[in-house]
């Protein structure tokens, strides 16, 4: 998992950020892994005290499934698949971290 583009270093609280937050999906075989029924759930920590997620800091559209990437011939990459979140807002000043939790529903 890892982001397709840079989250600004700075965001105002309050205010949404500009782009959406998009996660990648990669890997190392010839075939993708089935994502069908995985949801990705994204959270803020607290950066100087970590520990449990700040549920009450982030709102915005906070769950995704996993949606597969049109295959595009000469794709060194490796990523499979994508989620996006839009419309984040974090409503308390404080520095962050984002976390990602990727849940199979199947189970």
């Amino acid at each position: 998992m890892e982001l397709a583009n840079p989250v600004p270093c700075r965001i105002a609280a309050g205010r949404a950020i500009e782009i959406p937050v998009v996660v990648l999906f990669g890997h190392q075989t010839d075939t993708a892994p089935d994502m069908n029924n995985t949801w990705v759930f994204v959270s803020l920590i607290n950066e100087e005290s970590g520990g449990a997620p700040q549920e009450d800091v982030l709102q915005g559209q906070r769950a995704d499934s996993i949606h597969p990437l049109v295959e595009r011939e000469g794709d060194k990459d490796g990523n499979f698949a994508y989620s996006s979140f839009t419309n984040l807002v974090v409503s308390t000043r404080g520095r962050y971290r984002f976390r990602m939790t990727a849940v199979d529903m199947k189970r």
